[in-house]
């Protein structure tokens, strides 16, 4: 790094830290991060103050204290983006409650991995060229452009996204005999280490297409606790997979994150047409009652 390029880093960090406080993201962790950003996106070796200056420095501070799994940050992120967001839903055509639901998910999924890289999570993937607001637009619209498509009516949620198409895995026909038969032994063993919230999150929002509010009302927990789960149990049954010899992983990383978590859920759904068992109190609801989207 330049000796130009540390004092508008620093600037950036004192600006950032009381923009978004109470989110708490250390000095030299920010500094490292936008500093590689630069260097990847921009092919630029020694970052200059211009360069840097380019980024939207106050949301990458945000971005990366999310990735790092900051106190307060995904929380904090939601507060400042998920109102803004049901508006423009609403704009592009999302009706009521579709509008929360649709931003509700999108927010949650970028808690899951990304498909391949450094970034540890989606949202892990914006490198700060253009705002986060617009790099959420963007990203929710083409969401909205799909489910549309995909549902083939108004009704904007009729076809969550990252729906499993279980019926055929994906690797059938594209892997050896014995690779399957390694993989499929791998995801068992993961699928039974998975805790139980983690199990029932994934199988409620991933196999029976539920969105995550409805897993959240279902299990009786936050909607940021159904990201968590979910990100979780991505998270073992992905190093299940990339630990199976003989796996083409350059096939898996290749495409979207939703595409990956295809192939690593696929086989294991696939099995349990029903979904997960649910724990009673989980099944039950708070209240000891069915819930009647469950």
């Amino acid at each position: 790094m330049t000796e130009a390029a540390h004092p508008a880093l620093q600037r950036a960090h004192a600006a950032a830290r009381l923009v978004h406080r109470p989110v708490e993201l250390p000095f030299e962790t920010f500094r490292e991060d936008v500093l590689r950003l630069v260097r990847e996106r921009d092919g630029d070796a020694a970052p200059s103050e211009e360069s840097i200056a380019r980024r939207a420095l106050d949301d990458l501070y945000l971005a990366r204290a999310c990735e790092h799994g900051c106190a307060d940050a995904w929380e904090t992120m939601r507060r400042q983006y998920e109102r803004r967001l049901v508006g423009l839903a609403m704009k592009r055509g999302a009706r009521g409650a579709d509008s929360e639901t649709v931003v509700s998910d999108l927010l949650g999924d970028l808690t899951l991995p990304a498909p391949g890289g450094a970034a540890r999570t989606l949202l892990g993937t914006y490198a700060g060229s253009g705002s986060l607001w617009a790099w959420l637009a963007a990203t929710l619209v083409r969401r909205l452009g799909r489910r549309a498509a995909r549902a083939g009516s108004s009704d904007i949620d009729a076809v969550p996204a990252g729906r499993l198409a279980v019926e055929d895995p994906p690797w059938r026909g594209s892997v050896d005999r014995e690779t399957a038969a390694a993989l499929d032994r791998a995801l068992t063993d993961a699928w039974r280490l998975l805790e139980v919230e983690e199990r029932a999150a994934l199988s409620l929002k991933h196999h029976r297409g539920l969105s995550q509010r409805q897993v959240a009302r279902i299990l009786g927990v936050p909607e940021y606790q159904v990201s968590r789960s979910v990100a979780r149990a991505v998270t073992k049954l992905r190093a299940a997979v990339e630990r199976t010899p003989g796996l083409d992983r350059h096939a898996a990383d290749s495409g979207s994150g939703w595409e990956l978590l295809r192939q690593v859920l696929a086989s294991r759904l696939a099995s349990s047409p029903a979904g997960e068992p649910l724990p009673h109190e989980a099944r039950d609801g708070p209240t000891g009652r069915p819930h009647a989207d469950g």
